[in-house]
């Protein structure tokens, strides 16, 4: 988080919190919370696409195990990586800086005092007095005024330049995400960035974790939500996180993955790779002494 120490250094933190949504920026906060729903979508296919599986006379699924449980795990831990990095609270300025919607609510929440009726305004460019019969752009003014009305609690009739948000407000929502996604952290800390120990996961009760698809879903649904409230705030932006489907999406999905007619040619394919792998179960003695004549001294 970044003080500004006057408005003009405010003016310069609007701006970046304006980019920390930038459409054109494969790491902004949009581009991931669109990566996240379209990823979520496509595997909803995948699943759905399951009720169609054909099943033996045992009522079993003809389908691969294998498969469909490697893509159940990868998409769940990449869902919940996409929803840790959303709610990482690393502050967006430096070497380590982050787009997510907590550095920006972080750092929007450090420099409250800013958020007056006035200074809002002249941010977004918007005249502050206006004849709704007249002005072509009164309806743009007049959403921002009732905003800012809502969120500093006073009314149209007692407006005052000096009006300034509720900080409090914007600690709702750091809240109301903390609490819906302090389980996929903790998953993200202890399993995905981080190989937690036993004693190191215990702690938490990590292995304890159980996270159902609602709840996915429920963490989608707010930061869809905070992420186009927020981008509203800062210019008047609303977005359609899940991209319409081009024609050819739904194209091919009654083929089967493999189309070969040979299925033995898989396990050719697994038996190569088998055999490389199989030469990594240890430094053999002829590596040891090779890498101990480059070995020097610390002494």
């Amino acid at each position: 988080m970044t003080k500004a120490k006057n408005k003009e250094e405010f003016k310069e933190r609007w701006a970046k919190y304006c980019k920390c949504f930038d459409d054109n920026d494969v790491n902004s906060i949009n581009s991931q919370i669109t990566r996240m729903l379209w990823n979520y979508a496509i595997w909803n296919l995948i699943n759905g696409s399951m009720q169609y599986v054909e099943k033996d006379s045992d009522g079993a699924a003809l389908a691969n195990g294998a498969l469909y449980r490697s893509i159940n795990r990868w998409f769940f831990e990449t869902q919940k990586m996409a929803i840790r990095r959303l709610i990482d609270e690393s502050g967006i300025d430096g070497e380590r800086g982050v787009n997510s919607i907590m550095s920006v609510i972080n750092d929007i929440k450090e420099n409250a005092e800013y958020l007056t009726r006035e200074n809002l305004f002249e941010l977004r460019n918007l005249q502050y007095d206006y004849e709704p019969l007249t002005e072509l752009d009164y309806e743009p003014s007049d959403d921002l005024h009732q905003l800012i009305d809502i969120l500093s609690k006073t009314s149209e009739e007692k407006r005052e330049k000096s009006d300034t948000i509720d900080v409090n407000f914007l600690t709702q929502l750091k809240n109301d995400l903390s609490e819906q996604c302090e389980q996929f952290k903790i998953f993200v800390d202890k399993y995905c960035a981080h190989a937690a120990t036993e004693e190191s996961r215990n702690k938490v009760n990590a292995d304890g974790l159980k996270v159902t698809v609602k709840e996915y879903k429920k963490a989608h649904e707010l930061m869809c939500k905070y992420a186009n409230f927020i981008e509203d705030l800062l210019r008047d932006k609303s977005n359609k996180f899940l991209p319409t489907p081009s024609p050819d999406l739904f194209l091919y999905w009654d083929k089967p993955i493999f189309q070969g007619d040979d299925p033995k040619r898989l396990k050719e394919i697994w038996n190569k790779y088998e055999d490389e792998a199989r030469q990594w179960h240890s430094i053999s003695f002829d590596e040891l002494k090779k890498k101990m004549e480059t070995v020097t001294s610390n002494e």
